[in-house]
């Protein structure tokens, strides 16, 4: 070894494990360790101001409230099922018109007994689309 490299030294706070200059002298589980508390440390300061905040303004609206009410680490999940068969469709499931989901079998306006009216919807499309043009049949002087 020459004298510039510089010989590896325990870890500062287990000792059980090398340290590294990049890590503070840490070893990989003790710098880990340290810098999920100091993101712990840094949500729950930044909470805690989030909160003040918040009381300090008496004309917070009745959205920002039923936002900070929701738990944010747990996922809401709806389970779609066919209306017609009750079977899960997760996320193959067929949105109709009329505003139910339904599975391959009852994905068809025939098989599910559908309310909406496709016809009269084809129909206003068509005539919002094509405008009617009327060209005189005597050209006047």
């Amino acid at each position: 070894m020459t004298g510039s490299e510089k010989q590896p030294a325990p870890c500062k706070v287990c000792y059980q494990f090398y340290g590294h200059p990049s890590t503070d002298d840490l070893c990989s589980k003790c710098y880990r360790e340290k810098t999920i508390q100091a993101i712990k440390a840094d949500t729950a300061k930044h909470f805690v101001e989030k909160k003040e905040q918040s009381s300090s303004k008496e004309d917070a609206t009745t959205e920002d409230k039923a936002f900070e009410r929701q738990p944010s680490n747990k996922k809401i999940q709806e389970i779609h099922r066919c209306t017609t068969c009750s079977k899960k469709v997760g996320l193959l499931g067929f949105k109709c018109q009329c505003g139910s989901t339904y599975c391959r079998n009852h994905r068809m306006p025939e098989h599910h007994e559908c309310t909406f009216d496709f016809g009269k919807v084809g129909k206003e499309r068509l005539r919002k689309e094509n405008v009617v043009v009327i060209a005189e049949k005597v050209i006047k002087f």
